[in-house]
Parts: C-alpha cells; sequence; structure tokens
C-alpha cells in the first residue's frame, strides 16, 4: 500500500530530519510504522555529491512529479507549499519513489515571492543547470517540456 508523509513547515527541509519535521499520516504508524524510507531519502538528498544526486535522484523520486509540485508552486504562487506544508506520498514496497501531493494551496495566486528554500528543489537546481535538460531556475528545461505536454 501507499505511504502518506505530511511535511511540517521547515526553513531548511531536509537540513536534519527529526521527530518532528514530518508524520506519516496513513496508514496510521502504529498500525504500519514506516518512517526510515523518508529518513533515507532525506539524508541522501542532504548528502549526496552533484555526481550521486543526478544519477540516483530518478531512482527515489518521480521527477514528473516533482517538476509538475514545482510548476503548480511557480504559477499559483504558492510559498506556503516550498519549504514544507506538503505532502509526500510512496507505495511502501522496496525502492518505490516518493511523489508530490498537492496540499493547501491557500497561500496562491496572489503572493508572488517565490523564494523556494526547498532542499530537493535547490538540489536539482543546482545539479540540473539551465544548461541542460534537467531542472532550472525559474523556469526549467525540463520544467518548459513538461509543461508543454501537460498543458
Amino acid at each position: 500500500g501507499t505511504v502518506l508523509y505530511k511535511i511540517a513547515s521547515l526553513l531548511n527541509l531536509f537540513a536534519g530530519l527529526d521527530q518532528r519535521a514530518f508524520e506519516q499520516i496513513l496508514p496510521p504508524p502504529a498500525q504500519f510504522p514506516c518512517e526510515e524510507p523518508l529518513r533515507e531519502f532525506a539524508d541522501f538528498v542532504r548528502r549526496a555529491d552533484r555526481e550521486t544526486f543526478a544519477r540516483e535522484i530518478g531512482d527515489r523520486l518521480d521527477l514528473d512529479s516533482a517538476i509538475d509540485y514545482m510548476l503548480l508552486l511557480y504559477f499559483c504562487g504558492n510559498k506556503d507549499g516550498y519549504d514544507g506544508n506538503f505532502y509526500l506520498a510512496r507505495d511502501s514496497a522496496p525502492h518505490a519513489r516518493f511523489q508530490f501531493v498537492v496540499w493547501d494551496c491557500d497561500h496562491g495566486f496572489g503572493k508572488r515571492d517565490l523564494a523556494m528554500s526547498n532542499l530537493i528543489f535547490a538540489a536539482c537546481n543546482a545539479t540540473f543547470p539551465a544548461s541542460t535538460s534537467g531542472f532550472a531556475r525559474g523556469g526549467a528545461n525540463c520544467g518548459t517540456a513538461r509543461w508543454r505536454r501537460r498543458r
């Protein structure tokens, strides 16, 4: 089954993930504790060098889901969803990838301060600059292509 985590608001999302940084929503942790995959993912995002990150992030995170989520945040200006206040979901099977789940967009469409502090996006932006086919700041080559496919 799927495991759903609510990510709390943090200045730097994965810079020292502790119990207060997230909450396992489904299934109830008492019934099926499944915190370790999220802890391992956070550790990877925090510690991987650029080459390792570029090579392995797609094995751990559904990049289309991440691009869709980033485009939605940029489109509606929902700053509240950059550094927390969102969900990550993952199948409980071994080697499943995380996906972003849209949640709580009440700060969108009017607030245009788009500074991101989400370490996942910061690492993607640093690893895949505009000159490559990866993420880029403010309008990725892959984001642009993904946006065209989604329209």
